[in-house]
């Protein structure tokens, strides 16, 4: 009998460079329509009207795996924060490894994350549900407040409000009410520093993780780069490992990848949000680098339920390592060269583009071009001055010559 893998996914992650791994599964991506020219090399695909459609992408799943797989489902693998929730009721209707519907609730659904999290008294920013129509009667918070879709990934659908043409800003910036929108609103944390933790959980326990710092608060980070640095500093680390187990208890957590954030405002920690997924912008790469653990390739170990080979739990790497995800606006494009001068500066260890099928550049739309650049330095004093000189490198097309590395 043939084993079958059922691998949720949107554009080309990396999980797909580990499939070779796995010999004796047939992977079966499961997309929706327009990502389907991605998928040309694989034998089957199934298509799906979305991953918020969860009554009716099931159905479409079940009908495909009962008519064409000759075989059983042993694994089902969200690579993304939206297909988190159907994987869940999929891998309950196959019974195999994954977590709970009410588990991956609380990981897609903010406001339900938010709710948990308060009553778990976990410190967290304060916050109820709103709406469009609420907003426009001017029924919203004290300036400033942080505004949010209750369901989007990452920090898409989430912005900060200090005025009422914010308010209209960001719901154009959200896009037009899909059928199920809620949204948010949050007690704004004057934030001084935030940290993201990326963990493999197994069977409710956590076996490996990596503490990190965003090198500018996400909201206050500009739209051109995003980037972090792994975190030294020992009281802070012993602060974030012991608050993500009380988070992944509260929230029944069994298997899979941890994105958290926490924010810090000059006294306190506060719990910020956390993902089932590993961590966007090259942070994947910034724990391969520095502990030789990947997250993707985990991501995969776990759905198989195979051993795993990680030697230390709470790593601390004396290295100062870095990644930044460098994005063109409307008036910066990298060029063809762009790339080709950044590899030339020092300190560079890996450089990532992305490119479409048919190999170009994407100029197409402000985040649809970029860069993710790995790179080590002496010290993370000037971290983000040298950051900022990369995206000068890359999107204005700086000459390299006069740009200094701090020493």
């Amino acid at each position: 009998m043939k084993n079958y893998a059922l691998l949720l996914v949107s554009d080309k992650p990396d999980v797909l460079s580990f499939l070779s791994e796995f010999k004796d599964v047939h992977f079966i991506p499961v997309i929706k329509k327009q990502y389907e020219y991605l998928y040309r090399d694989f034998e089957q695909v199934i298509i799906i009207p979305s991953f918020e459609e969860i009554a009716l992408s099931l159905a479409c799943i079940e009908q495909f795996v009962d008519e064409y797989i000759d075989g059983r489902v042993v694994a089902v693998i969200p690579t993304t924060e939206k297909s988190v929730l159907l994987a869940a009721h999929l891998s309950q209707h196959y019974s195999v490894r994954g977590n709970s519907v009410e588990s991956a609730t609380l990981f897609v659904d903010k406001y339900e994350m938010r709710t948990r999290a308060m009553s778990e008294n976990i410190r967290c920013p304060a916050a109820r549900l709103t709406s469009r129509e609420a907003l426009t009667r001017k029924e919203y918070p004290v300036f400033p407040f942080v505004l949010k879709k209750t369901k989007g990934s990452g920090s898409q659908g989430v912005a900060l409000i200090h005025c009422e043409q914010d308010i209209d800003q960001a719901l154009i910036k959200f896009g037009p009410p899909t059928k199920h929108e809620r949204l948010l609103t949050e007690t704004a944390i004057d934030i001084v520093e935030e940290y993201h933790s990326d963990a493999v959980i197994e069977n409710g326990e956590i076996i490996f993780q990596a503490n990190s710092e965003y090198i500018q608060p996400i909201l206050k980070s500009p739209d051109a780069f995003r980037a972090s640095i792994n975190l030294r500093d020992q009281f802070r680390n012993h602060q974030l490992n012991e608050l993500l187990p009380s988070v992944v208890a509260a929230f029944g957590a069994q298997n899979g990848i941890l994105h958290m954030e926490t924010l810090y405002d000059g006294k306190q920690l506060h719990f910020g949000e956390i993902a089932l997924r590993p961590g966007g912008g090259g942070i994947a790469d910034l724990v391969e680098e520095l502990h030789g653990v990947n997250l993707w390739r985990e991501l995969l170990r776990l759905s198989f339920n195979l051993p795993h080979m990680i030697c230390h739990k709470n790593p601390i790497s004396e290295r100062h390592v870095a990644v930044a995800l460098i994005r063109s606006t409307q008036k910066t494009k990298p060029d063809e060269q762009s790339a080709d001068r950044l590899m030339a500066q020092e300190n560079i260890l890996q450089i990532k583009t992305f490119h479409d099928q048919e190999g170009n550049i994407h100029h197409s739309s402000p985040m649809n071009s970029y860069a993710q650049v790995l790179f080590e330095i002496p010290s993370k004093i000037d971290v983000k001055e040298l950051v900022r000189n990369y995206v000068d490198i890359y999107l204005n097309n700086t000459a390299a010559q006069g740009i200094s590395t701090p020493q």
